[in-house]
């Protein structure tokens, strides 16, 4: 079997509850059934296999739309996320059925980065349906304790994946695949420092591996950069404690512009920094959704996730940003939005021979800029009306 380690397992259940639960539920189902086949390309290419996988991926992007009429499914914290899946969905399906298996399979797999990324979003005490023991992973559907740990991430089950990704890195070791072990140290990044905030266990991993005499330079360094990240934040008070009010996360958000320089200024920098503060800031969307701070926490959300999304072509940052600019056109952060939804996709679509967008991109682009400008309008009828005279 080849080894295809992102696997999809999108079953975003576990980003809402009451009403899409049930969906979310379904979803998972026709998932499970897919995993074998999503993670043997052999299989998930085979003829044999067409009209099997076809249903599954209707089924999953079935359920996926009849979870749309939820309020949930409609706040800031979640739309990105829901708009990106189901986007997606319907043009892996789209390409599946016309023949384009390959591409529908890596649209699979970079699916399971925004999964996580939802999932990622909710306080730890929110339980699933696996974490509370409804329903049960069953580990022979994966192929490797790294699939395994993924599932157990997207279904919140955050003390057993942590343990599954360890297992995983002691395999890599054997297997000196070294980009496996960077890999799972960064969801156990996930787990510890945006979810769970347990600073202490982090640092123990990191040091258990750190000391490990076959472990490749740049990865010591790189897990060195992580190390002082980690004991940064573990010194930090808003680190601690969730934010209470408006007021506390202005004063958190005054401060990212220095917080996160490093992520700004260096490609690749600032991964402890990125998920320290996009946990904080999704928490207290998640608890204040009606937050007057709602479209700075937009731009914000969406610049971080277009770093912490950057191993992935499509990244909820792009979402956040332009529901940044739909919702509160009419505040000055819009045009920010649009700034870096403007950079991030000339950056995407730019290679040796230039930069060209799409433009179905391009015209998008223009509705967003139109859409700020008709607001800017709209707000001094005295100057428009003199520069009409």
């Amino acid at each position: 079997m080849r080894k295809i380690y992102g696997i999809l397992f999108c079953v975003f259940p576990l980003c809402a509850f009451a009403g899409p639960v049930l969906q979310m539920n379904s979803a998972f189902t026709s998932l499970s059934e897919l995993i074998p086949y999503v993670t043997d390309e052999a299989k998930f290419t085979d003829k044999k296999n067409e009209a099997f996988v076809r249903e599954k991926l209707s089924q999953l992007a079935r359920s996926i739309r009849n979870a749309k009429h939820d309020a949930l499914m409609k706040q800031d914290i979640f739309a990105p996320s829901y708009l990106l899946l189901k986007e997606q969905l319907d043009t892996t399906q789209k390409a599946f059925n016309e023949g384009k298996k390959g591409f529908a399979l890596n649209r699979m797999k970079d699916l399971t980065s925004m999964c996580i990324d939802c999932h990622s979003r909710l306080p730890p005490e929110k339980l699933s349906s696996y974490s509370d023991g409804t329903f049960h992973l069953n580990p022979k559907n994966f192929g490797n304790s790294y699939n395994l740990a993924i599932g157990e991430l997207l279904t919140r089950q955050y003390t057993k994946a942590r343990g599954s990704f360890q297992f995983s890195i002691d395999e890599s070791f054997v297997s000196k695949d070294y980009a496996m072990t960077e890999k799972a140290l960064k969801q156990i990044l996930l787990i510890e420092i945006k979810i769970m905030k347990e600073d202490q266990k982090m640092l123990a991993v990191l040091d258990g591996i750190a000391n490990r005499k076959d472990l490749p330079v740049y990865l010591k360094n790189q897990i060195q950069e992580w190390r002082s990240d980690v004991n940064t934040w573990a010194k930090r008070k808003d680190y601690r404690k969730e934010l209470s009010d408006d007021k506390e996360a202005g004063q958190f958000i005054a401060g990212l512009e220095t917080l996160l320089k490093p992520a700004k200024t260096v490609f690749g920098k600032g991964d402890v920094d990125l998920l320290a503060a996009s946990g904080i800031l999704s928490r207290f969307l998640f608890n204040n959704p009606t937050t007057s701070l709602a479209p700075e926490i937009n731009y914000w959300l969406g610049w971080m996730e277009l770093r912490l999304g950057r191993d992935h072509y499509f990244s909820t940052g792009d979402f956040f940003l332009k529901q940044c600019i739909r919702r509160y056109s009419k505040n000055p952060i819009a045009m920010r939005c649009l700034s870096e939804l403007k950079n991030d996709l000339t950056f995407k679509f730019s290679g040796s021979s230039g930069t060209h967008i799409p433009e179905d991109v391009v015209k998008e682009l223009k509705d967003l800029e139109h859409l700020i400008n008709i607001n800017e309008f709209m707000k001094k009828p005295e100057e428009n009306e003199e520069e009409v005279e």
